[in-house]
């Protein structure tokens, strides 16, 4: 986008007040002090996802434009998919902020002036080369939304305890190694995204998340699952894909509002009669496992859509096994 173009843009908004101004895709590297005088502007976009076009709309920015931090009634800032290394310490000064998006940019620390921010509810810092979350992370009582997947981080930090009404936490592929005792004070907890560390073991404090209804622990080095698994009433999905379980408890026979199950890649030997209590279940895999015997209760599973045993030691041919999307060939068989 040419100057002038930018310039009759800006203008535009300013004398019609305008309260949302989008400017992604334009390859943008700076911005004129002009916009500093949007203070109408709830919302900014300078790069984003398309949903439509499957694809970044982004600009050029290697730094946030100073003069973003004088419109102190944005309540959504969008700066996705740029080659911004740093968030300063002015970003205190957007204290309306709900929405702060910076994914994939290279950011690599986190500012203890986040904290500050006492109206965000959305923090997506995701796709950066963030290696640690500050403490200051649990000042923010009114966050419902931290994504932080793809970074570098190695801890989660005791801070992250405080975030009572945090529904949805991603931090898929990190180099995460322990989960603390306190994420079982994130009571209104839905969704947590933990696939993708080094995590060898699950805490009895997941049984207190009672609103868990998605949890993510794929490719990790967890050889147990928790009897407090069973626990989680609300559970709809459940993926252990690729770790070192050896055993299926029998406290997952409780989780009576399981859809997805996923235990495949493991080193798994027995499936469970309790297996039969998942009524709800539509999806079970367990291909590349040690299993050599299905139990007769998996027939009870009227509601499966997809069952996947290939690649056990299993007396069943290759052709049976095949047939995922029908289970009873299998289950008859």
């Amino acid at each position: 986008m040419k100057s002038a173009e930018l310039q009759a843009i800006i203008a535009k908004a300013e004398r019609e007040g305008w309260t949302e101004l989008d400017l992604s895709g334009n390859d943008l590297e700076t911005l004129p002090p002009e916009i500093g005088r949007l203070q109408s502007l709830e919302k900014l976009i300078l790069g984003k996802w398309d949903d439509e076009k499957r694809e970044s709309k982004k600009n050029h920015f290697k730094t946030i434009p100073q003069e973003i931090f004088q419109l102190t009634n944005l309540k959504e800032l969008h700066i996705a998919y740029n080659q911004i290394t740093q968030i300063p310490d002015a970003i205190s000064n957007l204290a309306n902020l709900a929405q702060l998006s910076l994914r994939s940019n290279k950011i690599t620390q986190i500012p203890e002036e986040i904290g500050n921010l006492a109206n965000l509810t959305h923090l997506v810092l995701s796709s950066n080369k963030i290696t640690q979350i500050p403490e200051a992370i649990g000042n923010l009582a009114n966050l419902t939304h931290l994504d932080l997947y793809y970074n570098q981080i190695t801890q989660i930090p005791e801070a992250i305890g405080n975030l009572a009404n945090l529904t949805h936490l991603d931090l898929i592929s990190n180099q995460i190694t322990h989960i603390p005792d306190v994420i079982g004070n994130l009571a209104n907890l839905t969704e947590l995204y933990l696939g993708g560390n080094q995590i060898a073991q699950i805490p009895e404090v997941i049984g207190n998340l009672a609103n868990l209804t998605r949890l993510v622990l794929f490719d990790n080095q967890i050889t147990q699952i928790p009897e407090a698994i069973g626990d989680l009433a609300n559970l709809t999905e459940l993926y252990l894909h690729h770790n070192q379980i050896t055993q299926i408890p029998e406290a997952i026979g409780n989780l009576a509002n399981l859809t997805q199950l996923d235990l495949s890649d493991n080193q798994i030997t027995q499936i469970p009669e309790v297996i039969g209590n998942l009524a709800n279940l539509t999806r079970l895999d367990l291909r590349y496992n040690q299993i050599t015997q299905i139990p007769e209760a998996i027939a009870n599973l009227a509601n499966l859509s997809e069952l996947d045993l290939r690649y056990n030691p299993l007396p069943i041919p290759p052709e049976i096994l095949n047939n995922i999307y029908d289970p009873a060939a299998i289950i008859n068989y």
